[in-house]
């Protein structure tokens, strides 16, 4: 499982990005285990809307997505990520199973393997060496 913390400067959340995180779901891709929304007003208040309570009309402009196992993002992890947050801003967290790597781990099994490390690498150092690979190629 992964958590996926979004950040939104200026409480800007729109929730754009759902029929995407949908998109995702409906295709197999991900399965969304749990969705909540932080807010972070500028007296330093938060409030958080867990996926129970975004509801068939989505609050804070997020459309309802069909959650595994909701509230299994609990306080302890929205605290962590207010505690994070600067005034005047809010996060979307999304705890998500890559589920098309199921099919690719059983793949490894059956083939005696077994994985001996996994990285995720910064999306920042990502397009740095992305960038830098084309302009060595051109």
């Amino acid at each position: 499982m992964d958590i996926l913390v979004i950040g939104f400067e200026g409480n800007e959340f729109s929730g754009d990005i759902a029929p995407e995180i949908a998109r995702l779901s409906e295709a197999g891709t991900v399965q969304v285990v749990d969705v909540v929304f932080v807010r972070k007003d500028a007296d330093g208040s938060v409030t958080s809307v867990t996926a129970a309570e975004l509801g068939p009309d989505g609050a804070a402009g997020f459309p309802a997505l069909e959650v595994l196992q909701p509230g299994a993002l609990g306080i302890e992890d929205t605290t962590e990520v207010s505690n994070d947050l600067p005034a005047e801003s809010s996060a979307l967290v999304i705890a998500f199973e890559n589920t098309w790597a199921a099919s690719f781990l059983s793949a490894v099994r059956d083939s005696h393997g077994e994985v001996l490390r996994f990285t995720r690498v910064p999306a920042d150092l990502t397009a740095i060496t992305l960038e830098q690979s084309s302009h060595d190629e051109g």
